[in-house]
């Protein structure tokens, strides 16, 4: 295990980011609010702790990404974003399916047929270049079964923008110029339940970032997601990631 900002976290397999956008793919939309893609960290807070309507309206568009990154649509505006946006960052798995109103409190923090709330999770896919290009590992992190990762579920891609440098053993995303480019695999993600598992291997030094993704097969995908760094570039060394070495040396993986 390498030095990093947070000693008692793992550096992850996945990804960094900077002060740049570069590489982030297109606007996402949710609860009727353009969700501009932003290299800078966020943080759910409450419009009313900003008197400035601007800053309100800021504070809501970043609830709302939020939510976004991590899959979910929703009619919620207010405190009740807030609400949400606080429990996904918090790895909560935001499901309404519940039929009762415990049930519904317990997973998103109020009833939404009370508020006459929707929250949809809505499949997306993931771009990964580090450990998680190996399909055992996304089976364990996940916790599916071989039947839920057939052999085609990961196929070759790449993304733009960005190049990889080394966390340690692991490998980090930082911005590069337009045209570098950074192989993976993408792979589609159906579960909001996923979307939390990946989020705490990866660890609060790494963070959701849109991308568009390219297929070897020339097919792209827009508002892509992938884990870029959130921590310290100073701890960032010059490297590349071996996949094939990563897997002979695995005991350093939480899973």
């Amino acid at each position: 295990m390498s030095s990093s900002p947070t000693g008692n976290q793992r550096p992850s397999a996945q990804a960094p980011a900077s002060e740049s956008t570069s590489g982030a793919g297109a606007p996402a939309t949710t609860s009727g609010t353009v969700v501009t893609a932003n290299a800078e960290p966020l943080a759910a807070r409450h419009p009313a702790t900003f008197a400035d309507p601007e800053d309100q309206k800021r504070v809501e568009a970043d609830n709302a990404r939020i939510l976004a990154l991590r899959g979910y649509k929703t009619t919620a505006t207010d405190t009740l974003l807030w609400q949400l946006a606080c429990r996904a960052e918090g790895g909560f798995v935001l499901d309404s399916s519940p039929s009762s109103p415990w049930g519904r409190r317990r997973n998103l923090g109020f009833d939404i047929e009370e508020n006459n709330v929707d929250v949809v999770f809505e499949p997306f896919h993931f771009f990964f270049y580090g450990s998680l290009q190996d399909p055992g590992q996304i089976r364990r992190v996940c916790g599916l079964d071989a039947s839920a990762l057939p052999p085609d579920a990961l196929q070759p891609a790449t993304i733009r923008g960005w190049r990889v440098k080394m966390w340690g053993p692991f490998p980090a995303l930082v911005p590069a110029d337009a045209d570098a480019e950074v192989r993976g695999v993408v792979w589609k993600c159906e579960a909001g339940a996923h979307v939390s598992r990946l989020c705490f291997y990866e660890t609060d030094n790494y963070r959701l970032e849109f991308v568009d993704i390219k297929k070897d097969d020339g097919e792209v995908i827009k508002d892509g997601r992938t884990f870029v760094h959130a921590g310290d570039a100073a701890h960032l060394e010059e490297g590349s990631f071996d996949l094939a070495q990563w897997r002979n040396g695995r005991t350093l993986s939480l899973f």
